[in-house]
């Protein structure tokens, strides 16, 4: 879901600043969205997947049934004007590598490079792939 996110957000030429995660508890009994502020703009999910799990560690209890999740980033501005260069990190490498999925995907279809993660029992990819809204076709 959340490469999903990042990809429009690299299609729209935008980066965002702060991420949140919203779960709706099964049988409708409650839920919540929580958010948090990023001090640099991201668009990859390298950056925004540890931030995106550690609102889940905090605010999740871990056995309520999910019906629901959502993933949003906002407090957007342009890629070109958010780039910040890192020490650690090849930024460059890591935009371009981003640009040829995004081309593969294009091209090819969102299920024909995915993570390995989404050939498990629990990946959903593949199935959400056949869906507009959650339904089929």
């Amino acid at each position: 879901m959340l490469d999903e996110v990042c990809y429009r957000l690299r299609r729209a030429q935008q980066s965002g600043r702060r991420i949140g995660l919203g779960l709706t508890y099964e049988r409708l009994t409650g839920g919540f969205w929580k958010a948090k502020t990023l001090t640099t703009p991201a668009d990859s999910p390298e950056q925004l997947y540890p931030e995106l799990l550690s609102l889940l560690d905090k605010h999740w209890d871990g056995y309520t049934g999910v019906r629901a999740v959502s993933v949003g980033v906002d407090m957007l501005q342009f890629s070109s004007d958010a780039t910040q260069l890192s020490l650690f990190d090849d930024v460059p490498k890591r935009d371009e590598l981003y640009r040829v999925v995004d081309r593969i995907h294009e091209r090819f279809g969102e299920t024909s490079l995915m993570r390995a993660v989404s050939l498990t029992k629990a990946g959903q990819l593949r199935d959400r792939s056949g869906k507009i809204g959650g339904h089929y076709a």
